[in-house]
């Protein structure tokens, strides 16, 4: 069975079932896929030098994704869920412009796809497709297509490679203690 196949047959599974029957949380189902390798801090600098910085943390017991996004001075905050209604991984995000995003997740020839749809703060929306390709443990491969008749473009116009980043050691503001006072030595 193709691994899109499976992973809506096991989410059709789970809404059937009640979603808890088989105790099957978003996070089981993208460990199931092959796909939780996503869940972390990614970081990449496109050519014209900007940054872009992906969050991707499990919340909720399993059942949800907090995803925070920076691409140069934008923020974005986000949430990934199922949606037991519409049978369909989806995420909802805003931005610090106003910007709200609606996106649909699936998975196809072991890539990530999202499929967004971006609407500003005039009304105006722009559709998207994303793909998430792992490379390596530490390294994934982002490509950008175009919307064509609700499936992505043939040709990407666009290609990142993200690098995982290690969460850095607690900032403490604690002090080196201080070595005792030597005894004075002997009075006169």
């Amino acid at each position: 069975m193709k691994n899109a196949t499976k992973y809506l047959v096991l989410l059709a599974l789970a809404v059937v079932m009640g979603g808890s029957a088989f105790g099957e949380s978003l996070k089981d189902l993208a460990e199931q896929e092959g796909v939780s390798w996503l869940a972390g801090r990614w970081k990449a600098t496109t050519d014209e030098g900007e940054e872009i910085s992906l969050s991707y943390r499990w919340a909720v017991e399993g059942n949800a994704i907090i995803v925070d996004t920076k691409i140069g001075e934008v923020t974005s905050h986000g949430m990934i869920y199922f949606s037991e209604d519409e049978q369909q991984v989806k995420q909802i995000s805003v931005d610090s412009k106003g910007k709200v995003t609606k996106s649909t997740w699936d998975v196809q020839y072991g890539k990530l796809v999202l499929k967004t749809s971006m609407t500003d703060e005039y009304g105006q929306t722009e559709k998207m497709g994303i793909t998430f390709e792992k490379t390596n443990d530490k390294t994934m491969k982002v490509e950008l297509y175009n919307i064509e008749y609700g499936e992505l473009s043939y040709n990407s116009w666009a290609q990142l490679e993200f690098k995982r980043q290690v969460r850095p050691a607690p900032r403490t503001t604690a002090r080196p203690a201080k070595r005792p006072a030597k005894a004075d030595k002997a009075k006169k």
